[in-house]
């Protein structure tokens, strides 16, 4: 499937669906997978269908400190699962008030997490037909599973995803240390969740993006 087709494909379906609030879409998937990119990108396809869209990252919702425990080894596997996200903050300023009953006042950023600062509040108004756009790992995790309004879980395999984290993390960090840290934390983690969630199975969407320009639907719709 060329590229294209996947986005106006999930633009169709996310844009179908009838709310009395924003949807709540998330872009799910294994590390590396290219997440961040096609949320940008289909930010822009359903731009250009006239919908107002917002785009957010789980990301920019790491605890203070998280980027030097992180590099420095401190985490485990499951402290970097469980510990490496402020999970009620990311519930409380995006998801809770972009959902039923919430004041569709969100807060986008909590952390600068390569610079280790506070993001300065920024706080958007959501519109009720607006489409927010989320990416990250672990997104479908039960603390956030009755928040989404449709998931896509973005598959590629484990040694793609290794090589592909290894290569844009050594652009600000030494190699050896983007080695370590996906193979002995990040990965591990990712499996553990896998093991816990079943993320991939309750997706609405998995879509396999091992070649960036060619993605296949694997599974589509519940």
């Amino acid at each position: 499937m060329r590229r294209a087709n996947l986005l106006d494909h999930l633009a169709r379906e996310i844009c179908a669906i009838e709310l009395p609030h924003p949807t709540r879409a998330a872009i799910d998937g294994m590390d590396a997978a290219g997440k961040t990119t096609l949320g940008n990108d289909l930010a822009e396809r359903i731009t250009a269908e006239g919908r107002p869209v917002v785009r957010v990252s789980v990301d920019n919702f790491r605890p203070a400190g998280h980027n030097a425990r992180s590099w420095s080894g401190s985490y485990t596997p499951e402290t970097y699962y469980r510990e490496g996200f402020e999970l009620a903050a990311f519930r409380s300023s995006v998801l809770e008030p972009a959902g039923p009953g919430g004041d569709r006042h969100c807060r986008l950023k909590m952390n600068d997490v390569h610079n280790e600062l506070p993001h300065v509040p920024e706080w958007t108004d959501l519109a009720d037909d607006a489409i927010l756009i989320a990416d990250g790992v672990y997104l479908g995790r039960p603390e956030f599973a009755a928040h989404w309004d449709y998931l896509v879980w973005l598959d590629v395999e484990v040694e793609t995803s290794f090589h592909r984290s290894v290569e844009r993390d050594s652009k600000r960090k030494p190699r050896a240390l983007a080695i370590d840290h996906h193979r002995n934390r990040s990965m591990p983690a990712l499996a553990l969740y896998l093991r816990e969630t079943n993320a991939r199975e309750r997706a609405n969407i998995v879509i396999d993006n091992n070649d960036l320009e060619r993605p296949e639907i694997v599974r589509d719709a519940l």
